[in-house]
């Protein structure tokens, strides 16, 4: 992501979905992401951000969805608009089910060349992403860390800053997310101070890398 080098490495891995998206065909009408939930029949709670969750991870969902709630909240407040999204956070068999993003990575459905209505959707179990021990000792922590920087696209989007330019894209959604660390989450500060010394060595660390790797992928 791109305005801090602790979550550059993840900026590679959201910029990579968001551009192997293929664009819905307007002859054939598609399931939306939330369409594809729903039918999955899966646990769910309502509330300002409705969430549903893959069976056996009701306390993460919750604190999750407790987390974008406040965080829905500020962004509106920011922005003088309110946005409606819904929360998944589905284990590895659901995710494969409903979104063709490889799992588990955090990320958004339903702006920027997919139908509405917007979904978050979050991983089960982030301790699955390859090196996560590497990223952080608290999963959870970083999870909702990542949420507010896929949340920002959302409200990016409602507000006319989308933009086809995937570094802009990031760096716009994580205007978003480092506002809201820095005024409503200082536990979360030290995500922006610089990787921790158990990652290995980065072979991408400029933002002109990020283009080039962003370019390639619209390209393919």
């Amino acid at each position: 992501m791109g305005t801090s080098r602790s979550i550059f490495t993840f900026a590679l891995f959201l910029v990579l979905p968001v551009g192997a998206r293929a664009q819905d065909n307007p002859a054939e009408k598609k399931p939306t992401t939330l369409e594809k939930i729903i039918t999955l029949h899966l646990p769910h709670a309502s509330g300002p951000v409705p969430v549903y969750y893959s069976p056996g991870f009701e306390a993460r969902a919750l604190k999750y969805q407790k987390s974008l709630i406040a965080c829905q909240q500020w962004y509106g407040k920011q922005v003088g608009k309110h946005v409606d999204f819904t929360l998944a956070v589905l284990n590895k068999a659901d995710w494969e089910r409903a979104t063709p993003v490889e799992y588990p990575m955090p990320h958004n459905m339903g702006v920027y060349q997919s139908s509405p209505p917007p979904v978050v959707i979050l991983p089960a179990r982030f301790e699955d992403f390859p090196h996560s021990a590497g990223f952080t000792y608290d999963p959870e922590l970083l999870v909702e860390n990542i949420s507010y920087h896929e949340l920002g696209h959302v409200y990016a989007h409602f507000i006319d800053m989308e933009t086809d330019d995937n570094l802009l894209a990031e760096i716009y959604a994580n205007i978003f997310m480092v506002s809201f660390v820095r005024s409503q989450r200082p536990d979360m500060l030290f995500f922006l101070q610089g990787p921790t010394a158990k990652l290995p060595p980065e072979r991408y660390t400029s933002l002109e890398d990020l283009q080039y790797l962003a370019g390639d992928v619209r390209n393919d």
